[in-house]
C-alpha cells in the first residue's frame, strides 16, 4: 500500500512537471506537505506535551537549586579579596577570573537529584564568576584611576 501511494504521488508530480504546469506542482507539493504534517502532528504534539511536563518539573527543582546556588555563591566569594587582587594584579587578575573554574561545595549536593545538581552547579559557577569579575574589575579600575592621578600629579 505504501509503495503504491509513493508511486502514485511520484507519477502525478512527473505528469505535472512534464505538462509544464508549475502551479499544479507547487500546489500539489504544498498539499503533500500539509498531509504529512497532519499525519505527524499527533506524534509531535504528544512529545511536546511530555517535554512541557518534564520542563515544569525541572523548573521547580531548578528554581530551588538556583536560589540555593545564588545564596551559597554570595557567602563563598570574598569580594574584598578579589578587589584587592584586581587592584594589585590588574588585567592578570581579570584573566584569572576567566580561566579559573570555581569549586562547587560538594556538601550542598549530597542526596540531591541529578537535575538539582546540574542546575546548582551551573548557577553556582555563573554567580561566582560574575561576583569575582565585578570585584576584580572594581579593583583594577581603582588602580588605573589611582595610577593616572599619580602620574598627572607627579608630572607637574
Amino acid at each position: 500500500m505504501h509503495h503504491y501511494l509513493v508511486y502514485t504521488l511520484k507519477s502525478k508530480i512527473d505528469a505535472n512537471l512534464k505538462g509544464g504546469t508549475m502551479k499544479r506542482a507547487i500546489a500539489f507539493s504544498t498539499l503533500l506537505l500539509m498531509l504529512s504534517s497532519a499525519l505527524l502532528y499527533p506524534v509531535a504534539a504528544q512529545e511536546q506535551i511530555t517535554g512541557v511536563q518534564q520542563q515544569q518539573q525541572q523548573m521547580a527543582g531548578g528554581q530551588r537549586a538556583d536560589a540555593d546556588a545564588r545564596r551559597a555563591a554570595g557567602q563563598d566569594v570574598s569580594t574584598i579579596s578579589w578587589g584587592i587582587g584586581g587592584f594589585f594584579c590588574g588585567v592578570c587578575a581579570v584573566a584569572y577570573v576567566y580561566i579559573d573554574k570555581p569549586q562547587v561545595p560538594v556538601s550542598q549536593l549530597v542526596g540531591k537529584s541529578a537535575e538539582y545538581v546540574a542546575f546548582y552547579t551551573e548557577t553556582y559557577n555563573r554567580e561566582v564568576k560574575k561576583q569575582r569579575f565585578q570585584a576584580t574589575m572594581i579593583g583594577c579600575l581603582a588602580s588605573s584611576v589611582l595610577n593616572t592621578l599619580t602620574y598627572y600629579l607627579l608630572r607637574q
